[in-house]
């Protein structure tokens, strides 16, 4: 069973990341909970009530990549079901961490996702099994098939090809379960 706790209606605990941190959304009055004023989008200026995390450990049964909708708006995520009981919803910029990693995770073992903050403040993904760092897979001196991503001729770089391939790499990874599961979470 993964390591949060079940504290959401429906028995699936929901996370996402938010400042470098994983962070559950529960209800006020939750022992260890924060308040947080929301800044953007139609909810701005009201408070949640969120419990935040470093990692979350359990065993991938499921996931992929969706597309939800906000307002008119939509958005792709990455979502990882660990144990059936919880799912980690990852945004797009966290596709390169996550994907690059994913061949060297073994589907049948417990993974340890972490989050992280780095130096320049920017949020980092960390996939560990048995206590040992998942390695990536696709790196510049090994692209075992990943593009690069292109520079034009003002300088501004171009990752649609990188992206699209580490896309496509998740979608297979996650396939394994596709049949098992007739609806998306």
């Amino acid at each position: 069973m993964s390591t949060l706790s079940n504290e959401s209606a429906g028995g699936i605990d929901y996370i996402t990341i938010f400042d470098g941190r994983l962070v559950q959304r529960v209800m006020e009055g939750t022992e260890g909970a924060i308040s947080r004023e929301l800044q953007k989008g139609d909810n701005a200026g009201k408070t949640v009530w969120e419990k935040t995390y470093s990692s979350v450990s359990g065993k991938i049964t499921g996931g992929g990549i969706v597309v939800k909708e906000f307002g008119a708006k939509k958005v792709k995520e990455i979502h990882v079901k660990l144990d059936d009981d919880l799912l980690l919803q990852l945004p797009m910029n966290m596709l390169s961490h996550f994907a690059k990693a994913l061949p060297n995770v073994d589907p049948d073992q417990e993974v340890k996702i972490n989050v992280y903050k780095n130096k320049r403040g920017k949020a980092g993904l960390n996939i560990s099994q048995n206590g040992d760092n998942c390695e990536w897979a696709y790196t510049k001196e090994e692209p075992n098939g990943l593009p690069q991503p292109t520079q034009d001729d003002l300088g501004e770089w171009d990752f649609r090809d990188h992206d699209t391939f580490l896309t496509k790499k998740v979608a297979e990874w996650f396939e394994r379960w596709a049949e098992a599961e007739p609806a998306p979470f």
